[in-house]
């Protein structure tokens, strides 16, 4: 991906349960996030990976299905 769609996935805590965030660069609001309903950072950041993994591969596929609509 290229500088400008690169994803960041950040933890928080909020009152004792953790959740995750997807931030695109240059964006201040969260593009995708969860509710505080992890018990712990790491079950939080797991559970982010995945997402961030699922909207990489998405991305892969529309870009690659719009290049063989594109060709001839």
């Amino acid at each position: 991906m290229d500088q400008e769609t690169e994803l960041t996935l950040k933890i928080r805590i909020d009152r004792e349960k953790y959740a995750w965030s997807l931030y695109r660069n240059g964006l201040a609001e969260p593009i995708k996030y969860s509710v505080p309903i992890f018990s712990t950072e790491a079950a939080a950041t797991a559970a982010g990976l995945q997402v961030l993994a699922r909207v990489n591969l998405r991305t892969k596929e529309l870009a690659m299905s719009k290049l063989r609509r594109s060709a001839p």
